[in-house]
């Protein structure tokens, strides 16, 4: 039998949340050990408590007990993660979850024959008609379903075999790799598994993924299946055929969309406009300096990054994101054109956010002639902890097309809050994709529960959400005298790969969706370094301070890898899209923002230096992180968000100006130049911004457009 695929049985060992029982474990103490250590903010109470009903008497050999409770764990769980692990892998560290449909069918092959006849006595009959009903029809979904409640039987394998194939005719190649994967690792019949795997050798050059081919050919090169050897060569040659796409170069702006690099060069001129923006407090300065302003009592006033705002511009707009409103400004003039309703003036907003101790991230999206933004609530800021709501609106005119709050004004009674949006508070920078835009929310009362959610483009009418991480309750904030950072709430942050969603959920959760349905594929749980004392305190205050200075950058995708740098953690991570394999990991200390790719190398900035990490790739290890090239600012400090433009980097500093960074082919450093200088202290730009081939710049009291020379 295949060596490699039984390796990853033991995995499935600890599938939905709870290791085997094992006869010789009775002591209390150290099931409650065992029990705490395999907690997760991925799996939700309930679903562990199914798990537990199920583990149980299976472990003791009550077979019919424990297919009832599998078979209630499907009808009530079968969607939700599960905890299930990899071979060799620390609880503590990276973990994986699978939904608990996909766990349980590990747990299902992994049946002693016993088990199996168990098994097949109760429910043979039952399978044979479940597969005739849905044969058929080729509801991929309704197959899955019948192969998860079915899967040690051969009609299940079959089952799921069909849903892979109809996933495939969708174009919805992760799913269907799922499908056929799971019956090769895992069922318990040969004729079956070697089906699986011709299937997965037919799908390779859909994956387009060599790592995925690779580790096919290495399993089945160990397998003792019959005909196994000649599937290998075949993999083996379609992964060595995969051919290695250039990815084109990439920009992440300040609102954290993601588009192609301009192709033109900024050249930078004087100032054409500068704009004060409204309702600045005189006393508060809440941009980047070594020195901050004191508040009454003397204490140094908390810095937040630019409010977390994301700012957008086109070709004639520059677009201004003031928490609790949009300002529009004319690119040529700067006269403004229009802003969204809502409170105008900062110092509000800043009062306000001092007084509930959290603040939002919030973006726009710019997608053709309209924008897509999440902006803070009007609704219930009195009381409780802020809100976000999503709105499209036309660029043109600022015309309100749809707001996700105007849904909760209608109906009577009961009704008046629908509950397709009731207490959802929308965060992060919306993702437009053909008639959906995806969006990451939080409970209003809850911010530390975190969703991804899915609307439809025109009437932003909620199609599905799914829920990602509960992690730690926040606290309001403390007696002024006391006055504690305020905290940054999770924002999730998605990206599109082809049927699939990527989301970082900003409180610990890294995890694929499709985008259909808003089914999870696979999750992992990563280490967060944003995790309080009891009472609400931060465990240090540095951890403060590291939250509210980084970033909330979107995944990038790069071949058949995901790129993401949670702002909850110290470190950046790199993951197979198709499966969640953990590729690669790299600290993440002296770098708070993604500016996007060139060359194919990620561009990383930070306080003191900018840098470009190469992904390399090899047979038998995918992928992992060097740093290439680096470019340090001198003297100066970043101030500001940079961006990319004609493969150069362009950084706001404190005190040198704007410098351009030119991107090295083999020197270990980027050529420095100065393209912009300033002497006096207010035309400090803050983020830089590029509509068209114009730059912008966005700080904390102006906003400046540059001549094009």
């Amino acid at each position: 039998m295949d060596r490699r695929l039984l390796q990853g049985l033991p995995a499935a060992l600890v599938a939905i949340g709870l290791a085997a029982a094992s006869a010789d474990d009775s002591k209390k103490g150290k099931e409650t050990a065992t029990a705490e250590a395999r907690r997760s903010p991925l799996e939700a109470s309930p679903t562990r408590s199914a798990s537990v009903a199920f583990e149980k008497p299976l472990a003791a050999g009550s077979f019919e007990e424990a297919f009832d409770a599998a078979r209630a764990l499907l009808e009530k769980h079968a969607d939700e993660l599960a905890l299930v692990g990899e071979p060799g892998e620390k609880r503590a560290k990276l973990s994986l979850h699978l939904p608990v449909s996909a766990a349980l069918r590990r747990r299902l092959g992994a049946l002693t024959q016993e088990g199996r006849g168990a098994f097949a006595k109760k429910y043979a009959g039952e399978a044979r008609a479940a597969l005739a009903a849905v044969r058929d029809g080729g509801d991929p979904w309704k197959l899955a379903s019948c192969g998860d409640r079915f899967f040690p039987l051969d009609e299940g394998g079959l089952a799921l075999l069909l849903a892979g194939d109809a996933f495939a005719a969708r174009k919805n190649v992760a799913l269907a790799r799922a499908s056929f994967e799971d019956v090769l690792r895992f069922h318990p019949s040969a004729p079956t598994r070697i089906a699986a795997a011709k299937r997965l050798v037919a799908l390779l050059p859909s994956l387009g993924s060599r790592s995925l081919g690779l580790d096919l050919a290495s399993s089945l090169d160990e397998s003792a299946l019959e005909g196994a050897q000649a599937l290998a060569a075949a993999a083996r040659k379609a992964a060595l055929a995969t051919l290695e796409r250039d990815v084109p170069d990439l920009s992440v702006d300040a609102s954290g969309s993601v588009a192609p690099a301009a192709t033109e060069t900024p050249v930078l001129g004087e100032v054409r406009f500068s704009v004060t923006l409204p309702g600045i407090p005189k006393n508060l300065d809440w941009r980047a300096s070594d020195k901050p302003p004191p508040n009454e009592w003397g204490q140094a006033l908390p810095q937040v990054r630019r409010l977390l705002t994301g700012h957008a511009a086109t070709r004639d707009l520059l677009l201004v994101h003031l928490g609790k409103t949009i300002l529009a400004y004319d690119a040529d003039t700067g006269e403004e054109r229009w802003s969204l309703p809502g409170s105008r003036g900062l110092a509000e907003y800043m009062t306000q956010l001092l007084t509930a101790g959290v603040v939002l991230r919030h973006g726009i999206a710019v997608e053709g002639s309209l924008a897509y933004a999440t902006v803070r609530s009007p609704l219930r800021v009195d009381e409780g902890f802020p809100r976000g709501r999503l709105l499209a609106c036309e660029l043109r005119t600022g015309k309100t097309l749809w707001d996700t709050d105007s849904f909760e004004l209608e109906g009577e009674g009961e009704k008046k809050i629908e509950t397709h949006v009731a207490r959802l508070s929308f965060i992060g920078t919306p993702v437009v994709d053909g008639e959906r835009v995806y969006c990451g929310a939080a409970l209003d009362s809850r911010p530390h529960e975190t969703f991804a959610v899915a609307c439809d483009r025109d009437t932003g009418r909620l199609l599905w959400k799914r829920s990602l991480a509960v992690t730690e309750p926040y606290t309001a904030a403390t007696q002024p005298w006391d006055r504690t950072l305020p905290r940054v709430t999770p924002a999730p942050a998605i990206a599109v790969a082809g049927a699939t969603l990527l989301v970082a959920s900003g409180n610990g959760c890294l995890g694929a969706i499709d985008k259909e349905t808003g089914r999870f594929l696979w999750a992992r749980e990563y280490e967060r370094d944003d995790v309080p004392a009891p009472g609400g305190r931060f465990a240090a205050r540095d951890r403060g301070d590291e939250a509210l200075s980084r970033a909330a950058p979107p995944i990038l995708v790069v071949g058949d890898a995901a790129f993401a740098m949670p702002p909850d953690s110290a470190h950046m991570l790199l993951v197979r899209t198709a499966d969640g394999a953990l590729l690669a990991t790299h600290g993440r200390s002296a770098y708070t923002d993604l500016l996007g790719l060139i060359d194919g190398r990620l561009v990383l900035s930070g306080p003191e230096a900018v840098a470009g990490f190469v992904i390399g790739k090899g047979k038998e290890k995918p992928a992992s992180f060097t740093c290439e090239w680096t470019g340090e600012l001198g003297r100066s400090k970043q101030i500001g968000r940079g961006l990319i433009a004609r493969r150069h980097v362009y950084i706001p500093t404190a005190k040198k100006g704007i410098l351009r960074f030119s991107s090295p082919r083999e020197d270990a450093r980027a050529a420095r130049e100065t393209v912009y200088s300033w002497s006096e202290a207010k035309k400090e730009p803050g983020d830089l911004i590029l509509g068209g081939c114009r730059l912008f710049s966005v700080g904390a009291k102006y906003a400046f457009g540059y001549e094009a020379e």
